[in-house]
């Protein structure tokens, strides 16, 4: 007998300061994150995880950023 598994999935978009953007880079190339750099020159990312590692990626960014991050579950 097949059990079906579904596992949910988050889409999260990030904006992070200029002044980290060069140190986070590297943590959303990781997670496979698509990357969008603005005129004042944050950066804006938009990655598709797992449910279970959302407060995985959202520790690794706010490790780095200090809480400055700005982000939204889409």
């Amino acid at each position: 007998m097949i059990i079906p598994i579904k596992f949910e999935r988050k889409k999260v978009q990030v904006v992070i300061p200029s002044k980290y953007a060069g140190q986070c880079y590297h943590v959303l190339k990781t997670y496979h994150a698509t990357e969008e750099w603005m005129n004042n020159g944050n950066l804006k990312g938009t990655v598709e995880l797992p449910a279970g590692i959302v407060d995985e990626f959202f520790g690794r960014l706010n490790s780095i950023c200090h809480g400055e991050v700005e982000s939204i579950i889409l």
